[in-house]
């Protein structure tokens, strides 16, 4: 498990864009949780 790189909270049905010019390359994953579930997602970021 790797550390908590941006979270966004949202009490409404949302497009969330994350900026990832500041990022290191590298393996990511987001999580995304809603009243019908949870999500996860891996990408990667090369540059």
């Amino acid at each position: 498990m790797g550390r908590l790189i941006q979270q966004e909270d949202t009490n409404e049905a949302a497009s969330i864009s994350i900026d990832t010019s500041n990022m290191p390359s590298g393996l990511f994953s987001i999580r995304i949780s809603t009243n019908q579930g949870e999500y996860t997602k891996r990408f990667i970021i090369g540059r």
